[in-house]
C-alpha cells in the first residue's frame, strides 16, 4: 500500500511574462538575479523568514531547468514566475517587486524605457491559494487493504 501525505507550507502567487528583445534575452540571466536580489532585499526588510520565488523560463530552459541538454533561447521566451510565502498580502507584495524591477532594471545594451517584459495580466501576478508539498511518502506490507485503517460508523444528529 502507498501512503502520502502533504502539509501546508505558506501561500502561492504567480506571474507571467513574454521577453522578446534579443538583448534582453542575452542579459536575462543577469536580469533575473537582479529582480531576484530586489525581491530578496524586500523580504528581509518586511522581516519574512520563509519565502521562495522559483522562475521557469519558458523558449530556452522551462520544462528541464538546468538538466536542459539546449539551453539557447529563441527570438522570445515566455516567464513564469511562483512564489510561496507566509501569507496571501506578502507573496503580493513580494511579486510585486520582482515584477516591477524586471520590468524597469537597466542591463548592458537596453534601448528603451518601455520595458523589458510584456505581461499578460495586469496586475502581472495573482494570488493562487494555499501551497502544499509532499511531507509523507511510505509503502506499506499489508495482508489486507483496510488493515491499517480503523473504521468507524457514526448516526450524525439529524441524517437519515
Amino acid at each position: 500500500m502507498k501512503l502520502e501525505g502533504a502539509r501546508l507550507v505558506g501561500h502561492r502567487g504567480v506571474a507571467a511574462a513574454g521577453i522578446r528583445d534579443p538583448t534582453a534575452i542575452r542579459e536575462l540571466d543577469d536580469l533575473l538575479a537582479t529582480a531576484r536580489r530586489t525581491t530578496e532585499a524586500k523580504a528581509e526588510r518586511l522581516g519574512v523568514e520563509t519565502f521562495s520565488l522559483d522562475v521557469c523560463v519558458y523558449g530556452r530552459d522551462g520544462v528541464m531547468g538546468q538538466r536542459e541538454p539546449t539551453p539557447d533561447p529563441s527570438h522570445e521566451v515566455g516567464l513564469f514566475v511562483e512564489a510561496i510565502g507566509p501569507d496571501t498580502e506578502t507573496v503580493d507584495d513580494l511579486l510585486e517587486e520582482f515584477t516591477y524591477t524586471l520590468f524597469v532594471s537597466d542591463f548592458p545594451g537596453r534601448q528603451t524605457t518601455a520595458g523589458n517584459a510584456a505581461f499578460p495580466t495586469s496586475p502581472a501576478h495573482a494570488p493562487v491559494g494555499p501551497a502544499y508539498e509532499f511531507s509523507v511518502w511510505h509503502r506499506l506490507r499489508v495482508d489486507a487493504p483496510l488493515d491499517p485503517f480503523r473504521i468507524e460508523v457514526c448516526t450524525v444528529e439529524g441524517s437519515r
